[in-house]
C-alpha cells in the first residue's frame, strides 16, 4: 500500500467514531481501491498512475468518512426499550390495583398482595439490569464459542438439577439455573450460522441439538419452557429454509416435515407417559367432567370471563351457584392470570387495547428479527422472538380458558427468575438490533479455502465482493477448472480461472470469496 492510499484511508477512518468498525472499513476501502487500480492497469496505466487515479475516484475522504460514520454506528433501540418498560409498569400496576385486596393470605409475614407486588418490582429491577448490561455488550463476544457455551450450559443444568438436586434453599424455590436452559436456543442459532452449506449433515446436527434441548427440559420436568424452546427452534428452522442455509434445495421440505414429525413424536410420547398431562389436555375440551380436578383452572377462568363487562369492574363471580370473593378465593397471581384479572377489574375493551399493544410489540420483534441484515444476528434474533412468541401465545390461551401449559407473559408477569431470564434474552435481542451496522459478517468460507490450499507463494489476494457470476464469466471468458465440494462440507462452490486476467476466482452463491492474481 503506497502513501497516497494509506493517507486517504487514514483520513476516512478518522471521521468514524465507532472503533469496532474501523478495521473492517479500512480493509473494505483498500480492497475497493486495489480493484479499481487493477482495472486501470489492465487499461494500460502504470502501477503508480493507476493507484493514484483509483484514490482520486474514491472522492473526498472527509465526506466518505462522515457517510460511513452515519451508517456504521450502534443504533439505539428506544422503541423496544420503552416497550419493555411499558410492559413492566403495566405489570406492576396490575399487581397494585388487582391484588392489593388479597389480605387473608400471608407469606413471610406480609400480606399476599404486598409480598408479590414487592417481588414484582424487585424482579423488574433485576431484569432491567440484566437486559441493559447485555444490551451494551457486542453479542458476537457472547457467542464467540457457541458449541462450548451450549455444552457447558446443558451440563450445568443437568448437574444442578439432577445430580445435586438444588432447587430449594431455606424452603424457597431458586430454579434460576433450570430456567436458564432456554438460553441454549439462541446459542443453537449462532451454531447454525457457522454451518452454512453443510447440507444434510447440517440439518442432522440442528435436529440433534434441538432434541437434546427438549429432552433436557423433559428430564428436569419443565415442559412449559420446553414448548417455548420449540417455538424458538421452529423460528430458526424457518430462517434456515428461507435462506436455504444448508443448501438442501430438493430435500428442504422433506427435512422440514421430518423435523416436525420427530418433535411431535417426543411431545406425544411424553404426554402419553404422563397421565396427569394427558388429563390436563383432555380438560381443555371437557373441563366440567373434572372441574375440581384437572379442569379446575379452566373452570374458574371461564367463570371469571363470563362475569366480565365491557367497562369497569365485572359482575360477582358465580362458582356452582355461589358468589365468591375473587380476591381471597384463591391466588390467581401465581397462575399467570394478570390479563384475566385486568379484564375483570377494568373491562373487556381496556383488556382488548392492552392485548393489541402486547401483540404489536410482539409482531414488531418478530418482523424486525427476520429482516435483520447480519446473518448471525438473524438466527439469534429469530430464536429469541420465537421464544417470546410461544410464551405470549400460550399465556393468552391460558387466560382465555384454554389451559395447556403454564406461561408467564414476558416483562408483565410475576416471577423474579422469569424476569431475569427474559431480561437476558431481551438484552441479547436488543444487542443484535443495536449492532446491525457495527458487526461485519465473518467470512468463514474464505478461511476454509486457505485451510485447503496455500496460495501465499504464487498468488496475491485482491478482494471479496458481490458479483453477478454469469455476467462476470461472460465478460472475462472464464474457464471452469474445478467444481467439487470439500470434505468438510464446503459445497455449492465453484472455482474458476480467469484466463484473461490470470486470476483464481472462488464463488459461493454469487459472491467472490477469494479473488487472487497470479504473481509475475
Amino acid at each position: 500500500m503506497r502513501e497516497p492510499t494509506k493517507k486517504y484511508i487514514t483520513s476516512v477512518i478518522e471521521q468514524i467514531r465507532c472503533k469496532k468498525v474501523r478495521k473492517n472499513i479500512s480493509d473494505e476501502l483498500l480492497n475497493h481501491i486495489m480493484e479499481q487500480k487493477q482495472d486501470y492497469i489492465d487499461c494500460g496505466m502504470s502501477d503508480d498512475e493507476a493507484e493514484e487515479k483509483a484514490v482520486i475516484d474514491m472522492g473526498d475522504p472527509v465526506d466518505v468518512g462522515v457517510n460511513f460514520d452515519k451508517i456504521h454506528r450502534p443504533k439505539p433501540q428506544w422503541s423496544l426499550i420503552f416497550g419493555v418498560l411499558a410492559l413492566m409498569i403495566i405489570g406492576v400496576l396490575i399487581q397494585l390495583f388487582c391484588y392489593s385486596g388479597i389480605t387473608d393470605h400471608y407469606i413471610y409475614g406480609n400480606s399476599y398482595g404486598t409480598y408479590h407486588t414487592y417481588n414484582m418490582i424487585l424482579g423488574c429491577v433485576v431484569g432491567l439490569v440484566c437486559m441493559f448490561v447485555i444490551y451494551f455488550i457486542d453479542y458476537t463476544v457472547i457467542f464467540k464459542k457457541p458449541v462450548i457455551l451450549y455444552i457447558a450450559l446443558i451440563a450445568l443444568v443437568v448437574i444442578y438439577t439432577l445430580v445435586l438436586d438444588i432447587n430449594y434453599i431455606n424452603g424457597r424455590y431458586v430454579g434460576i439455573i433450570p430456567e436458564a436452559l432456554i438460553i441454549t436456543v439462541p446459542i443453537v442459532g449462532s451454531i447454525v450460522y457457522s454451518m452454512k452449506n453443510k447440507g444434510v449433515m447440517g440439518m442432522i446436527k440442528f435436529i440433534f441439538m434441538s432434541l437434546i434441548i427438549f429432552i433436557c427440559f423433559a428430564m428436569i420436568n419443565n415442559l412449559s419452557n420446553g414448548f417455548f424452546a420449540c417455538w424458538g427452534l421452529f423460528f430458526i428452522l424457518i430462517a434456515i429454509c428461507k435462506d436455504n442455509w444448508f443448501c438442501l434445495k430438493k430435500y428442504e421440505k422433506v427435512v422440514f416435515v421430518l423435523y416436525l414429525i420427530i418433535v411431535s413424536f417426543f411431545i406425544i410420547k411424553i404426554m402419553l407417559d404422563s397421565p396427569y398431562r394427558m388429563a390436563r389436555f383432555e380438560a381443555i375440551f371437557d373441563y366440567e367432567s373434572d372441574k375440581y380436578g384437572f379442569g379446575y383452572n379452566i373452570f374458574v377462568t371461564k367463570s371469571i370471563l363470563s362475569s366480565c363487562v365491557m367497562f369497569g369492574q365485572g359482575n360477582p363471580v358465580m362458582l356452582d351457584g355461589n358468589i365468591v370473593d375473587i380476591n381471597n378465593y384463591f391466588p390467581l397471581i401465581e397462575d399467570g392470570k394478570e390479563f384475566l384479572m385486568f379484564m375483570y377489574r377494568f373491562g373487556k375493551i381496556p383488556a382488548l387495547i392492552l392485548a393489541i399493544l402486547i401483540f404489536t410489540f410482539l409482531i414488531k420483534i418478530v418482523i424486525r428479527s427476520f429482516r435483520e441484515k447480519n446473518k448471525m444476528g438473524r438466527f439469534i434474533a429469530v430464536s429469541i422472538s420465537g421464544i417470546f412468541f410461544g410464551k405470549i401465545i400460550f399465556y393468552f390461551m391460558d387466560n382465555l380458558g384454554f389451559y395447556f401449559v403454564q406461561s408467564f407473559i414476558p416483562f408483565m408477569g410475576y416471577g423474579k427468575n422469569f424476569m431475569v431470564i427474559n431480561g437476558i434474552l431481551m438484552g441479547i435481542l436488543l444487542s443484535v438490533f443495536r449492532n446491525t451496522d457495527v458487526v461485519f459478517e465473518k467470512n468463514i468460507f474464505k478461511e476454509r479455502i486457505y485451510k485447503n490450499f496455500d496460495f501465499s507463494k504464487a498468488w496475491d489476494f485482491i478482494s471479496c465482493k458481490d458479483v453477478d457470476e454469469e455476467q462476470f464469466i461472460e465478460d472475462s471468458e472464464s474457464k471452469e477448472i474445478y467444481n467439487k465440494g470439500y470434505d468438510d462440507g464446503y459445497t455449492d462452490a465453484s472455482y474458476k480461472l480467469d484466463s484473461y486476467r490470470n486470476r483464481f476466482i472462488t464463488y459461493v452463491d454469487g459472491m467472490i470469496i477469494i479473488n487472487l492474481k497470479k504473481r509475475e
